[in-house]
């Protein structure tokens, strides 16, 4: 299961890819649409968040913009050096573990839209 934030008629929404159709994220108490980071929140796992999926309002791929899996991150955590390559590339010793860090949500510079591949 492929489960994806998107823009659509200018709202974020997530939702469950099918193919070439995309199927929305809703509350099933609301009717609203359910971001991926609240369902996230409310603690629903992988294997059934699709139930939160609403079949009858599936869109076609070309209708939305696909975009980060959390489109408002409240901390974004960063691994650095993790690769050998990195690190002979930056002039820096080699590491037993990589290093990592928390950064606030001002790091996230723009809202990207991500081009699938063909």
């Amino acid at each position: 299961m492929k489960v994806v934030s998107f823009r659509f008629q200018g709202r974020f929404h997530s939702g469950v890819m099918e193919s070439d159709r995309l199927v929305p994220l809703l509350d099933l108490k609301s009717g609203e649409p359910m971001s991926l980071q609240d369902a996230i929140e409310r603690g629903l796992s992988v294997a059934n968040i699709g139930d939160f999926a609403d079949k009858r309002r599936s869109m076609a791929l070309n209708e939305i913009d696909i975009l980060p899996p959390i489109v408002q991150p409240r901390k974004i955590l960063c691994v650095g050096t993790n690769y050998e390559s990195h690190q002979v590339e930056s002039s820096r010793e080699k590491q037993q573990t990589p290093q990592s860090l928390c950064g606030p949500p001002s790091l996230w510079l723009r809202m990207a839209t991500l081009t699938l591949p063909a």
